[in-house]
């Protein structure tokens, strides 16, 4: 029996190792069938060489398992089982956004089905790699735990949306409800599916780095902080849109002169909670200022202020009680309130800026990592990402203003389905007008065009365009 068997002759870079040894992992289960068209697809997103890739997924003769591979001159001794579900779980995120690309339009009971199949399958689907990727990290702590959960509070379930589909299936719909408002339900859906399947990947991500047998340690130490990090923040959480930056830092032998322009934000991350309150997110190497890599975190109204845990909470209400009224709550996670919300007085207002300027910025790492280190962290992570995520992020924040727009949009989106379901009509209509009046203000049609998109079909064409404008992190 052999106990050696060669994957290559030539050398591969530690990440072309880690993405093949998680898909020889996941094909000696032997269970799931993958066609070459998705195994081109998923070879493009993850930045890897289709052949390689295929060969990986079908390297196990099924008489035997050799007990190590060899990546050129490295051997590879088999000890990681997380390998496959990792790569199960890639498949399965890869799988949803291609599904959610095929919802149409089309109003004939035919594609209301397929639609309706689409969705069902999808959700089953994203609690399915949930469990996957939450089951990865119990059994690497040895413990069990829903707080390894992507989501564990179970209130995402967008059943009010998917029995409109079923309702319109079995013809037990009102007259009322005509069915031009199925394209307008399709884009609700797919939008809160693929927001929230985009934190499940970024998470995904980050755990195949840290628990990679061929990275280093500092580059599993830096993807082990993330992780903890990332998860603290969307957990339970959507994210709209991810973008790394692919140039290289200017002057970056020199931090202290360093400023917006040098390139020095490394990642950007646009994020959001339940109630549609967004932020963004970027991790900035060092620059005049702030000689630490850090995390800078921004409200759509300009508050500058990194996110507040418990403990801070409760240590900050305790020397000032007057702060409770400062604060939103997400979770065990609170952020300040724009100030246009609060109206407080001066005395109140110094406070709530020293609580601000303290969180402005927050260390990015406990430990101390090589600036060179993070930034081929945040490299290898761009590896997994769609190309267009790979960008000069602008120092201007144009791309997360969209972003912005974009989940406010799908906000008003919601409310507008909540007059619709209710049978307001008088509500319905100004949800219709407040929608695109908001869509002017924002530029994505024009103010004399504002009756012209005050129906579903406009509202349709106003969501369709502030998504073209963002980039999106999906597939569809």
């Amino acid at each position: 029996m052999t106990t050696e068997e060669t994957f290559c002759d030539f050398d591969l870079t530690d990440y072309e190792k880690t993405i093949y040894s998680l898909a020889i992992s996941f094909g000696a289960r032997g269970s799931y069938i993958i066609k070459d068209e998705d195994i081109y697809n998923i070879a493009t997103l993850l930045s890897v060489d289709y052949n390689l890739l295929c060969k990986a997924l079908s390297f196990y003769n099924k008489d035997y398992i050799p007990l190590q591979i060899k990546f050129g001159t490295d051997v590879y001794i088999i000890e990681n089982f997380h390998g496959a579900d990792l790569f199960h779980a890639l498949i399965i995120v890869y799988f949803i956004y291609q599904s959610l690309g095929e919802i149409s339009d089309d109003t004939s009971y035919e594609a209301i089905l397929n639609n309706y199949n689409i969705f069902q399958s999808c959700i089953g689907e994203f609690k399915f790699v949930n469990s996957i990727i939450a089951t990865v990290e119990c059994m690497s702590n040895n413990y069990f735990s829903v707080d390894f959960a992507v989501f564990n509070n179970n209130r995402f379930q967008p059943r009010a949306q998917i029995n409109l589909l079923l309702a319109f299936l079995n013809d037990d719909i009102p007259d009322i409800f005509d069915r031009k408002f199925l394209p307008f339900i399709n884009r609700i859906i797919s939008y809160e599916l693929i927001t929230r399947v985009n934190s499940i990947y970024l998470i995904t991500i980050t755990q195949i780095i840290k628990h990679s047998d061929f990275m280093s340690n500092d580059i599993k130490g830096i993807a082990n902080e993330m992780y903890d990090y990332l998860l603290y923040m969307v957990q339970n959480a959507r994210i709209i849109s991810v973008q790394t930056d692919f140039l290289l830092p200017l002057r970056s032998e020199h931090p202290e002169i360093r400023d917006k322009y040098d390139n020095t934000t490394r990642l950007q991350i646009i994020y959001g909670y339940e109630n549609y309150d967004s932020y963004v997110l970027r991790l900035d190497l060092a620059h005049k200022g702030q000689e630490l890599i850090h995390y800078n975190n921004k409200s759509p109204g300009g508050i500058k202020c990194c996110l507040f845990t418990q403990n801070e909470y409760n240590s900050i209400i305790k020397e000032s009680p007057v702060a409770k009224v400062f604060f939103v709550k997400y979770g065990s996670r609170y952020a300040l309130k724009e100030i246009n919300n609060l109206g407080i007085s001066k005395e109140s207002l110094k406070i709530y800026e020293e609580i601000r300027s303290k969180k402005e910025h927050t260390s990015a790492f406990n430990n101390t990592y090589d600036e060179n280190d993070i930034v081929k962290f945040i490299n290898i992570i761009s590896l997994m990402l769609p190309s267009n995520c790979r960008v000069h992020i602008d120092s201007e924040e144009k791309h997360a203003r969209s972003c912005f727009h974009y989940d406010k949009i799908m906000f008003c989106a919601t409310l507008l389905e909540i007059t619709f379901l209710s049978h307001k009509e008088k509500d319905f209509q100004r949800m219709l007008k407040l929608i695109s009046t908001t869509a002017s203000r924002y530029g994505l049609i024009s103010e004399d065009s504002i009756d012209e998109f005050s129906n579903i079909e406009g509202v349709c064409l106003i969501i369709d365009e502030a998504k073209s404008q963002i980039n999106p992190y999906n597939h569809s």
